[in-house]
């Protein structure tokens, strides 16, 4: 019994597509042929089921998930940009917790600091579960080679050019925590993409090209206050107890 989850209906339609692929190019020893394939279900031959729903991206929208039935297999994807983590928080009650093969996927780009991030350091604490990061400095794609006509454009003194504050510190965090040393040309790569298509922003670089999973949950939307310290600010909030004050008002 198997769920796939997207946020809204085109990215459902492109993972549908993507699993008819998969059938076309299966092994035939392999193959366990359905009996209907819609934009809404799959039903194979052996019994399986899997639904296709879609969480919606509304502010406080409830109900879409919740009553959806059970399942043993769960992959939700840009889970970060649902509208509701109430209602996700209903639709995992209703997951198996018996079956002995169950596994459930909940994987995104961070948003901030809502539901996901509680569901993250959750479960980077229980033994249960697994958290698994992606830098952006795992894809070595990104990368630009010394001969790239880019190359100098961002490292001005080639392979001498001194790091910033900000690169120095990140790269000494990846490599304690990850054991990976970043190279230079992959610091030409984030410097290139940073200003040619991020226009600068490095709030939205760290959400989206995270270097560790402390960069991806950013605090935005204040003129005042930078988002690093926003977000900074936020993080340590969270690590505090609730308190509770009663005030007695007295002549």
């Amino acid at each position: 019994l198997g769920v796939l989850i997207t946020h809204k209906e085109d990215s459902r339609d492109d993972f549908r597509a993507g699993i008819e692929v998969f059938f076309a190019e299966i092994p035939r020893g392999y193959m366990v042929k359905y009996v209907r394939h819609n934009r809404n279900l799959l039903i194979l031959k052996n019994g399986s089921k899997f639904r296709y729903l879609i969480a919606g991206t509304s502010e406080g929208r409830k109900g879409g998930l919740g009553r959806s039935g059970s399942a043993n297999y769960v992959h939700a994807t840009e889970c970060a940009f649902y509208g509701s983590g109430d209602d996700v928080a209903e639709f995992r009650s209703q997951t198996s917790s018996l079956y002995p093969h169950r596994l459930q996927i909940y994987e995104t780009t961070a948003n901030g600091f809502n539901w996901f991030w509680d569901l993250w350091d959750m479960a980077v604490k229980d033994p249960t579960k697994r958290v698994i990061f992606l830098g952006w400095w795992r894809d070595e794609r990104n990368a630009l080679p010394i001969d790239h006509p880019f190359f100098m454009k961002v490292m001005p003194d080639g392979l001498a050019t001194t790091l910033a504050p900000l690169e120095r510190k990140r790269c000494r965090l990846v490599r304690e925590q990850y054991a990976f040393e970043i190279s230079l040309q992959q610091i030409a790569w984030y410097r290139w993409h940073l200003e040619s298509e991020k226009a600068g922003d490095q709030s939205l670089m760290d959400q989206e090209y995270p270097w560790t999973p402390e960069d991806a949950f950013q605090a935005t939307g204040s003129k005042f206050f930078t988002a690093e310290a926003l977000t900074n600010c936020l993080r340590t909030a969270k690590q505090m107890p609730f308190q509770v004050y009663r005030y007695k008002l007295g002549m």
